[in-house]
C-alpha cells in the first residue's frame, strides 16, 4: 500500500457510516477499545515488557516501501526485507549500518502484493526465509501465496551482490469465506503452522491457520480467531516460538492508531501450549514508535527484543526508514 507525499493512511475505505446510527455503533466499538488501550498504558508504566524503541540504523533509500522483516538466524548482523507491491520477486539483505549487501531475486516466484515475511527452522540447522504474496486491497484474488527458499549465507561486510535463489517452493491458499486483503504473517517455528492476519474487517481482524500446509495441493486456511481490533500491517512469532506480536499502523494523527497501543504481544507459558488459543486472549498493548506507515515487526535472533521499520515514501524527499530496535525488559 503506497501513500502520496506528506499523507497519512486513509483508513475511510474501512470505514463507511451510511447513517447516523452508524457512526454511532462504530463510536461506541471504537471508544470503548480506546479507553481500555489508555489504561493499558497506564498498567504498562508499572509492568512494561519492552523498552523505548532505539533508532540503530536507516535503510538505504532503494528501499522505500519496506513491508516485511527479519532478522537472520545464521547471522545476526544481517537484516532481510522486501518491499512492498511494485517490486520484483526479491529480498534483501542489510547489515546493522544499514548497508544493503544483497539482493536476491526467488527463481519462478512471482510478486503480486507482498506484503509481510518470516524466518522459520530448516533442516541441518538451516533457516528458510518466507515471503507471503497475501495483499489484496481489493478482495478479489483467487487465491495467495507463499514462497519459501533456504536463507543465503550472508557475511556483513561482504561487496554486494545479486543473485538468484534456486529451490523456491510455492505454497497456494484460499480463504473459506472469501478473499481478503492481509498483511500479517507468521510461520510457528514449534510446527511449522502457517497463520495469516487480515486488515481491513472493521468488526476485528481475523486469524487463519493452515496446519502443515502442502505444495501440491491448494491448501484451505481454518479461520482461527478474531481479534478485537482491526488494520493489522504486520506480524511475527519469536524464534523459539514462544512470543507473538502483530502491530497496526503507529500516528500520531488518528486517534484509531495511536503509536502508544499500536502493537499487541503474547507470551506462550510453554512449548506445548496452543497458539490459537494464546490469540483469543486479549494480549498486552504495545507501544511503537511513531512512523508514517508502519507495516513490518521481527523478533530478534536472541529472542530478547524486537525491530520495526515502516514504508518510506513520499518521493527522494522522505526521510531514509529507520531500524527501531526494542529491547525486553527483564524485570
Amino acid at each position: 500500500m503506497t501513500l502520496a507525499p506528506g499523507k497519512w493512511p486513509d483508513f475511510s475505505p474501512l470505514i463507511a457510516f451510511r447513517t447516523m446510527k452508524d457512526f454511532k455503533n462504530h463510536a461506541l466499538r471504537f471508544s470503548a477499545p480506546l479507553l481500555f488501550a489508555l489504561f493499558g498504558v497506564v498498567c504498562a508504566a508499572f509492568a512494561a515488557t519492552f523498552a523505548p524503541g532505539r533508532e540503530i540504523a536507516r535503510f538505504p533509500a532503494s528501499l522505500n516501501e519496506i513491508s516485511g522483516m527479519g532478522q537472520s538466524r545464521s547471522n545476526p548482523d544481517i537484516f532481510w526485507v522486501h518491499n512492498d507491491s511494485g517490486d520484483m520477486p526479491r529480498v534483501y539483505a542489510v547489515n546493522r549500518s544499514g548497508k544493503l549487501v544483497g539482493t536476491y531475486r526467488l527463481e519462478g516466484a512471482e510478486a503480486e502484493d507482498w506484503e509481510d515475511m518470516a524466518i522459520g527452522p530448516a533442516p541441518s540447522g538451516r533457516s528458510y526465509l518466507y515471503l507471503a504474496d497475501i495483499g489484496d486491497n481489493s478482495a478479489q484474488r483467487k487465491s495467495i501465496r507463499v514462497y519459501r527458499v533456504l536463507e543465503p549465507q550472508v557475511q556483513t561486510n561482504q561487496t554486494p551482490v545479486s543473485q538468484t535463489l534456486t529451490g523456491v517452493s510455492t505454497f497456494e491458499f484460499v480463504y473459506p469465506d472469501g478473499p481478503r486483503d492481509a498483511e500479517g504473517f507468521m510461520v510457528d517455528p514449534l510446527n511449522g503452522d502457517f497463520y495469516v492476519v487480515t486488515k481491513r474487517e472493521t468488526q476485528g481482524n481475523r486469524l487463519y491457520r493452515s496446519v502443515k500446509p502442502g505444495t501440491v495441493e491448494v491448501n484451505t486456511l481454518a479461520l482461527a480467531a478474531t481479534f478485537s481490533f482491526f488494520g493489522v500491517t504486520g506480524a511475527d512469532i519469536s524464534p523459539n516460538g514462544l512470543q507473538v506480536l502483530i502491530r497496526r499502523y503507529s500516528t500520531t494523527t488518528n486517534l484509531l492508531t495511536p503509536a502508544a497501543t499500536a502493537a499487541t504481544y503474547w507470551s506462550r507459558p510453554n512449548a506445548t501450549a496452543s497458539l490459537v488459543d494464546l490469540l483469543k486472549t486479549p494480549g498486552q498493548p504495545v507501544a511503537l514508535a511513531v512512523e508514517p506507515q508502519g507495516e513490518a515487526i521481527a523478533f530478534s535472533a536472541d529472542n530478547k527484543g524486537f525491530y520495526t521499520t515502516t514504508e518510506r515514501g513520499g518521493g527522494n524527499g522522505a526521510p531514509l526508514a529507520p531500524l527501531t530496535f526494542y529491547a525486553q525488559r527483564t524485570n
